[in-house]
């Protein structure tokens, strides 16, 4: 058997999955390993061009959601190992290696550092700042929330068989999902900091304004079928997400995820943050209300 399959997701992001792509064909690793592209839904259709690698397959799943599409690549899937990253990530050159290293000892799952990086790294904008200090915080999902992020992780075959892969309805926090459930079941999930890729910082208020409506609109169209996400939406959860951004930024002023940012960087990322918390409750108070309801991707 296969000893890793590798799965990446990417909708309309052609140039930088390429780059994802080149990362994985240049891993630093002996053993046999494939690489599952999955176009889902691609206007045009996803094109890799000249890269004709018979480690690389691509694949295409017309369900909307990166989910469906992670349970597509794991359809076709033939490794004992899984491994599963985004399309605009770069996996460093020991990715495979420090992954397949955890699940050779006996690890379940495994999860890696995230770390976010500016175009500019001498000037990063208030955008950047705040994404490199609160986004994907890949340690502390799993050393406090017992879950972890499909941008970097890795897991054993037997654990999807065991779940029967996503959630392929949800837009947006599958992989919390999926993680959580899993460690649940009894299986061991472990942060291995050498398992590292490498991810853009969002830069735009648009960028972020997107994610949050996928964020929101996901929750809102499970709200029947998973009661946490019916809570986002009753009206003490609202409220207390208007004093929560207050703590978050006490946090923000001492965190030492990014160490090199000065307190002008923090105090520019602060008002992002209730930016974007500020914007969070408002999209739930028109879901609320019955003023939203599109589901957005």
């Amino acid at each position: 058997m296969m000893k890793v399959s590798v799965i990446v997701p990417v909708y309309n992001d052609e140039r930088r999955v390429k780059l994802c792509l080149q990362a994985l064909l240049e891993q630093h690793f002996d053993g046999e390993y494939e690489i599952l592209i999955i176009d889902n839904g691609s206007t045009p259709p996803l094109d890799l061009g000249r890269i004709s690698d018979s480690r690389v397959r691509l694949l295409r799943e017309q369900k909307p959601g990166s989910y469906a599409a992670r349970n597509c690549g794991l359809a076709h899937a033939t490794g004992s190992y899984i491994a599963f990253t985004d399309s605009d990530c770069l996996p460093q050159p020991d990715w495979l290696n420090a992954l397949v290293k955890s699940l050779d000892r006996g690890i379940d799952m495994v999860a890696g550092e995230i770390r976010l990086f500016s175009a500019n790294p001498e000037a990063p904008n208030a955008v950047e700042c705040f994404d490199m200090l609160c986004g994907l915080d890949q340690r502390e999902a799993v050393l406090r929330n017992h879950s972890a992020f499909t941008a970097n992780l890795a897991c054993r075959r037997e654990v999807c068989e065991a779940l029967g892969g996503f959630d392929g309805r949800a837009t947006s926090g599958g992989d919390v999902a999926f993680t959580q459930a899993a460690v649940k079941s009894g299986f061991r999930l472990e942060y291995n900091a050498s398992m590292l890729v490498m991810h853009p910082a969002r830069d735009s208020l648009r960028a972020h304004r997107q994610k949050l409506r996928r964020v929101v609109s996901g929750a809102y169209s499970l709200r029947h079928s998973e009661s946490k996400f019916n809570r986002t939406f009753y009206w003490r959860s609202i409220l207390w997400g208007g004093v929560r951004p207050w703590l978050t930024a006490f946090k923000m002023l001492r965190s030492q995820r990014v160490k090199e940012l000065r307190i002008s960087d923090r105090l520019r990322a602060i008002s992002v943050l209730f930016h974007n918390k500020y914007y969070m409750l408002w999209l739930r108070v028109g879901y609320r209300l019955g003023l939203r309801n599109k589901v957005y991707r």
